[in-house]
């Protein structure tokens, strides 16, 4: 969009050329003004008969119409609309410079695999950066990341889940995303709400970027040929909660305060075992729990309190189903009807067990709740460190972005199905035409 305008000094400049003008005329154009011209008069004398020229002077003024034409200046005011790019990346400014950086991503085949192929690809549009993928397990890389963080020693570019940051001030320890690398305004539109609200800092930025999310609380697993056994019918059993622990019931074998299924007992003990941390959130009462060996005592009234607070809900509904497998794969190993346990996890057993005839359902609200709130996992992420500096940064936004881009993450639908924090993964043909896309 183009705005034209005439300087005052160009219209200044025209009056000046057409004397008083009133009238200011396009370039090249003419105008007719009134303009004051002196006139000669000349002065007669008689002397002695004869007609003698006395004098010659200017003596009085009359208007005479001229045409002036008029050359105009002209100042052009240009506005320049820059059209918004879709996707822009981070303008790296020193492209020769070459960078090699440390990734650290959690120890799971497939998602090593999958970050492999954007390695790839990302070398292949940046030659000059260099990036080493060390696969390092859930448990390890829990307990290294931040000391790592802190004493620079950690990778320039780090995967972690979202509860882990929650007692950091990550402002301190983590490169912002935003405003640095996207708007936050830009984040919105890229990443869905629930995931960004996972990874919101306190002063209102991103630091961490979220890329898949495990989504634990709406999904509940149903092992269809076990409910057939049952004669109970997935498609109607998760209609209510009432409903949903009917079908439990029944799927639970009981003998006083033994309870079976898949001829499969509760271990009271390690029920309690397996609970130890929503004990320990409950009370930290010395009379039954030792920080120093973190074992617990239930030969006390407080410790069996404690013991009744996990036990009690069981026996009650005289179910097994209200309490995980403590080895896992409850649903491949028979001990259960159902598992909820996690969108993620329908593609865990759908691959270690393909044999097996599960169907995931939408879990029934619990009686009394005045409204559905579902329930998020960890959110897998990826973050720098702050102190990353020159050509290593800009490998490792570079980097950054590459990940999140949707072709980069399509290759999880091939063994994953968890959630997608990026939205156009789910417009993606290549995740669609995967397994679990």
């Amino acid at each position: 969009m183009i705005k034209k305008s005439v300087s005052r000094r160009g219209a200044l400049r025209a009056v000046g050329l057409a004397g008083s003008a009133g009238v200011l005329a396009a370039c090249g154009e003419t105008i007719t003004v009134t303009k004051e011209v002196p006139v000669e008069v000349i002065k007669e004398v008689q002397v002695a008969g004869e007609t003698i020229v006395k004098e010659v002077e200017v003596e009085k003024i009359v208007e005479k119409e001229v045409q002036v034409e008029v050359v105009v200046e002209k100042e052009v005011e240009v506005e320049v609309v820059v059209e918004k790019e879709v996707e822009r990346i981070v303008e790296v400014q020193a492209k020769s410079q070459s960078a090699k950086i440390t990734y650290w991503m959690q120890q799971w085949d497939d998602g090593v695999a999958a970050f492999a192929g954007a390695i790839d690809s990302f070398h292949a549009a940046y030659p000059q950066y260099e990036i080493e993928m060390v696969p390092i397990g859930y448990g390890d890389l829990f307990a290294k990341f931040y000391p790592a963080i802190t004493t620079e020693t950690s990778s320039e570019v780090v995967y972690s889940y979202s509860n882990w940051w929650y007692p950091i001030d990550v402002t301190k320890v983590l490169h912002p995303m935003t405003p640095t690398l996207r708007s936050r305004s830009e984040f919105l539109g890229i990443f869905y709400q629930g995931a960004l609200d996972t990874v919101a800092s306190r002063d209102g930025q991103f630091y961490v970027v979220p890329l898949i999310c495990g989504m634990g609380g709406p999904i509940i697993m149903i092992d269809d040929d076990r409910a057939a056994e049952l004669g109970v019918n997935p498609d109607t059993f998760t209609n209510s909660y009432e409903e949903l622990e009917e079908a439990w019931q029944k799927g639970t074998t009981k003998d006083g305060d033994r309870l079976s299924t898949g001829g499969i007992d509760i271990a009271w003990s390690r029920a309690a075992d397996w609970m130890r941390s929503h004990i320990q959130q409950m009370t930290e009462k010395s009379s039954y729990y030792s920080k120093e060996t973190e074992k617990f005592t239930f030969n006390n009234d407080a410790g069996l309190a404690a013991m009744n607070k996990i036990t009690q809900p069981l026996m009650d509904y005289q179910s097994r189903e209200l309490i995980a497998d403590a080895a896992g794969n409850a649903l491949a190993k028979g001990t259960h009807l159902t598992e909820a346990n996690g969108l993620w996890k329908v593609s865990s057993y759908g691959n270690a067990f393909p044999d097996l005839n599960l169907s995931p359902h939408s879990i029934p609200s619990y009686p009394g709740a005045k409204q559905r709130v579902l329930e998020g996992d960890g959110v897998a992420t990826i973050a720098i460190p702050k102190f990353v500096q020159g050509a290593k940064l800009e490998a490792a936004q570079a980097f950054m972005i590459h990940l999140w881009q949707p072709e980069n993450l399509a290759a999880f639908g091939k063994f994953y199905s968890g959630s997608h924090a990026v939205k156009a993964v789910y417009d993606n043909p290549e995740f669609l035409a995967t397994k679990w896309g």
